[in-house]
């Protein structure tokens, strides 16, 4: 089984193991927060994981801790935007709606937030 460690760069001591890489790129955010940036690395059964798939997944979690602004009602099927709600109560009322004039609806539509 793969699983991703997180090193000190400095020492090349084991800070913790991960199942994914998404878990070791969160817990080294968490380090580096109290330590500084570049102080840590991490590495998949003994390689370095390469520096830009590692930003990749920061910068993707920094788009993830963005606030919803707002809350879409997608058809997928027709590439479509069914409507936009303030909330998402409102947004997966208007989904059961959808739901209701089309069991297929259950599939193909679905309450996306807008960040």
């Amino acid at each position: 089984m793969k699983h991703f460690t997180l090193v000190e760069t400095h020492t090349g001591a084991e800070v913790g193991q991960f199942r994914t890489l998404q878990r070791a790129v969160e817990a080294m955010r968490r380090h580096a927060r109290l330590s500084g940036p570049g102080i840590y690395r991490i590495d998949q059964d003994g390689a370095q994981v390469g520096p830009d798939l590692v930003q990749f997944i920061s910068d993707h979690l920094d788009r993830l801790e963005e606030p919803v602004r707002a809350w879409e009602l997608r058809n997928y099927w027709f590439g479509q935007r069914l409507g936009t709600y303030a909330t998402r109560e409102a947004a997966e009322a208007a989904w059961r709606e959808q739901v209701a004039l089309s069991p297929a609806n259950r599939i193909n539509c679905g309450v996306e937030g807008v960040r």
